[in-house]
């Protein structure tokens, strides 16, 4: 299925998972609007995220009102944290639960 709203990124942090877990930590429990998935785990450099949203809109609007606060909280003014590498990812094919499967 062909979707044109479905935003998704993969994000790659050269920073210790312990850092990922302060940010998680930072953000809280809630569930962002407009998630639809997110995984988060160790790498040999580091750690990878990947997010699927329902619209860039919706992760621009976390990334503004949640994230970067949560970044700066975790980070201080003298960040040590280092700029991910980020990579939209044109969503061109979207099979989500509950889509009709092909026939």
């Amino acid at each position: 299925m062909q979707n044109e709203t479905t935003y998704a990124y993969v994000q790659d942090v050269a920073e210790e998972w312990e850092v990922y877990e302060r940010l998680a930590a930072a953000l809280g429990d809630a569930v962002p609007v407009g998630l639809i998935v997110h995984v988060a785990g160790p790498t040999d450099f580091g750690y990878r995220i990947i997010d699927v949203w329902e619209s860039r809109a919706a992760w621009e609007r976390f990334r503004d009102e949640r994230l970067r606060p949560a970044v700066r909280k975790v980070a201080g003014t003298g960040s040590a944290v280092r700029p991910p590498t980020f990579r939209d990812l044109l969503a061109r094919h979207v099979l989500r639960i509950g889509d009709d499967a092909p026939t």
